[in-house]
């Protein structure tokens, strides 16, 4: 679900700071990202659709 709502925005941002690694990095931080989002899965609020703070991003 959360790549369904997040993952072309995830992707976007990736290639945008990542724009001169290889796309296999890319891939990487796409997969680290919503990796930390399932570590932190109990931050992330179903109903509203966000993560509640910046604990996520440690």
């Amino acid at each position: 679900m959360a790549l369904d709502i997040y993952g072309g925005a995830v992707k976007t941002i990736c290639k945008n700071i990542l724009s001169d690694y290889k796309n296999e990095d890319i891939e990487e931080a796409i997969s680290d990202t919503f990796f930390k989002l399932w570590q932190n899965i109990d931050n992330f609020e179903q109903d509203k659709r966000y993560i509640k703070s910046s604990r996520f991003i440690s």
